[in-house]
């Protein structure tokens, strides 16, 4: 599969202004904290449960960036350390430095994360794309039941995991599943 495809779904955020309720208002607080004119060096991309709409009330708008940690903490400082609860914090991830950065906009809990790495490479576009995909070939029900199962305190991941009846660590699985191609995954799920 072409790598640029899923970083092409998801790049703009238009689709939100089209979508739920919840989305829209998500769109209104990217749009009021400028998040692609003020990171765009670092090429920010929403991620996450908001743009597949299967997230619940306490999700967060999580932004990853392809970015040096001192570079992008130096962009956040500037930009949104007066907004509350604001806090960065350096980590390695995969073996790769990279920086989380927690605030809060409008209601909403935001995470930005940063990582040396194109965002069409990072593990977070890549699952939330399988996810798309998977939803997409599954069908409404299977959306109802995995915003069912993150109800009940399940992660993301392991919820796809649960439904999909996905064996072994569903952060790794769903990796190894974002190389098939549609019509794989529908023998491999009997979709």
């Amino acid at each position: 599969m072409d790598s640029t495809q899923p970083y092409n779904r998801w790049k703009s955020t238009e689709y939100l202004r089209r979508g739920t309720p919840r989305q829209q208002r998500a769109y209104e607080a990217l749009a009021g904290l400028q998040i692609n004119e003020r990171l765009q060096p670092f090429d920010p991309v929403l991620a996450g449960t908001i743009p597949l709409g299967i997230d619940t009330e306490v999700s967060d708008l999580d932004i990853i960036c392809n970015a040096v940690p001192s570079l992008l903490a130096g962009a956040l400082s500037s930009h949104y350390s007066s907004l509350p609860g604001f806090t960065l914090h350096e980590t390695i991830k995969q073996g790769i430095p990279a920086l989380v950065c927690r605030f809060q906009f409008e209601g909403w809990p935001i995470e930005i994360f940063g990582q040396p790495i194109p965002v069409a490479e990072q593990n977070a576009l890549i699952h939330m794309d399988i996810e798309h995909r998977l939803l997409c070939l599954a069908g409404p029900a299977a959306k109802q039941a995995i915003m069912q199962i993150k109800r009940e305190g399940c992660k993301t991941e392991p919820a796809f995991a649960r439904f999909f009846r996905i064996k072994g660590d569903p952060y790794e699985a769903l990796l190894v599943l974002a190389r098939c191609s549609d019509e794989e995954l529908r023998v491999i799920f009997e979709l």
